[in-house]
């Protein structure tokens, strides 16, 4: 059975005689060697790196596969978005201390999920997709595109994967379960972002949803931000 998780006994030395980069191309990618010792990785992606989005297909469709929704285990997160028409991209920055400050904006305190405070920024879960990915995705395409480091971080999390129990094609118990994963996930850099956001000339937060069912296998996971196709398709 193929296994997603699945890691080498040992660095495959002759594959990086044959295709080790050279140093600009791992710039961003510290731990490339690591990496590799890996036949798949997990990540979360919460922007147009999902499944059939504007990015998907150009960076990672052919050397990955998408293992479902999922949230992040944490709730203090805030989700914002750079308008930039077609270009727009969602940013997520952890336990942000403050929503915005801006002309005649006053800086706002970010709350625990609020959905009469959506206008202001909130903290909460994120949405998104877990993809299992061939580890040369990061120092070839993923960790340039992110600028990891710079804007982004590449750094592990936890994340919440519903399930339900199937035999074959059918659905054997309609109960939805919860399976807990530590995964890769890019995330903003406050020191470059913090002071960026401007209350809705050029950044605005990203919508939020109240889940169908609040409870999942003992988790609340409450209001949660999710970088839509609705969304994304209103920035053009």
């Amino acid at each position: 059975m193929w296994n997603p998780l699945k890691t080498k006994p040992l660095l495959d030395f002759d594959w990086v005689r044959e295709n080790i980069p050279s140093r600009s191309q791992v710039e961003y990618t510290p731990d490339f060697m690591w990496l590799e010792r890996h036949e798949w990785c997990l990540i979360f992606f919460y922007d147009e790196m999902m499944s059939n989005r504007r990015l998907y297909e150009k960076f990672i469709k052919e050397d990955s596969l998408n293992l479902g929704k999922a949230f992040t285990n944490s709730c203090d997160w805030s989700l914002w978005k750079k308008k930039l028409g077609t270009e727009t991209f969602p940013i997520a920055l952890e336990g942000a201390d403050r929503v915005y400050s801006g002309p005649g904006i006053s800086s706002v305190k970010l709350n625990r999920m609020d959905p009469s405070k959506v206008t202001q920024g909130i903290l909460g879960r994120i949405k998104g997709e877990v993809h299992a990915i061939r580890p040369h995705i990061f120092w070839k395409e993923l960790d340039k595109h992110y600028l990891n480091g710079v804007d982004f971080t590449r750094q592990r999390v936890s994340v919440l994967i519903p399930y339900h129990i199937r035999q074959g094609s059918q659905t054997i118990d309609h109960n939805e379960f919860i399976q807990e994963l530590r995964v890769w996930m890019y995330v903003g850099n406050r020191d470059y972002w913090i002071n960026q956001l401007d209350g809705g000339l050029l950044y605005s937060p990203v919508g939020a949803f109240k889940p169908k069912i609040k409870w999942i296998d003992g988790h609340d996971i409450g209001t949660y931000y999710h970088y839509s196709r609705l969304e994304y398709d209103t920035n053009a």
